[in-house]
């Protein structure tokens, strides 16, 4: 991770363009704002799919750990 890049994938109210699969680690599934968490994603999971297939703007936020 560079040092000015926050560690955020896709931000809630924004439209992703990709489908992202999740090798190793683990993504948070957070709030608008990064504070309440809602679950964890870990190896062979992936998310954006839903919302890039219906082309509708993301209902959550998807935070790494750096």
């Amino acid at each position: 991770m560079r040092d000015n890049e926050e560690p955020i994938i896709i931000k809630a109210g924004t439209r992703p363009k990709n489908v992202y699969f999740i090798i190793s680690g683990q993504i948070h599934i957070m709030d608008k704002e990064g504070i309440y968490e809602y679950g964890i994603l870990s190896d062979g999971s992936y998310f954006g799919d839903i919302s890039l297939l219906l082309d509708q703007d993301e209902e959550f936020s998807y935070f790494y750990n750096p």
